[in-house]
């Protein structure tokens, strides 16, 4: 497969990011989710309301196996060999006026973005 190059300058983690086929399946430690899910918090939002939340599932922990409980079949194939899954979840609503927050999705995905790029950025 040929390595793709990029027409502009990136920030070097940006450049390293991929999406892996498979998990290790080493031990994550609670302080590095807690410094991404950090990241995470700090990611911008439609009125400041960071409608997000993430559970955190430890491979082998009652929280893990629930989420793992909620995959597809093609993807807990995959996914239940990572040490760690976190589930994503929004607040359709908002905080400030109880109206619909058709922005929820987008912030939370903002957020994962955060999350998921935070280690690369070390």
């Amino acid at each position: 497969m040929e390595k793709k190059t990029n027409s502009f300058e990136l920030l070097e983690c940006i450049k390293l990011r991929f999406s892996p086929k498979n998990f290790s399946n080493k031990e994550v430690s609670q302080l590095i989710v807690k410094s991404c899910l950090e990241a995470a918090r700090t990611a911008p939002s439609s009125y400041n309301e960071q409608p997000w939340k993430f559970i955190v599932g430890f491979k082998g922990d009652a929280i893990y196996n629930k989420i793992a409980s909620t995959l597809g079949e093609s993807n807990a194939i995959w996914a239940t060999s990572a040490p760690v899954l976190i589930c994503g979840l929004t607040n359709t609503k908002l905080k400030r006026n109880g109206k619909d927050n058709t922005k929820a999705q987008y912030d939370l995905g903002q957020s994962v973005a955060y999350l998921t790029f935070y280690r690369q950025c070390l």
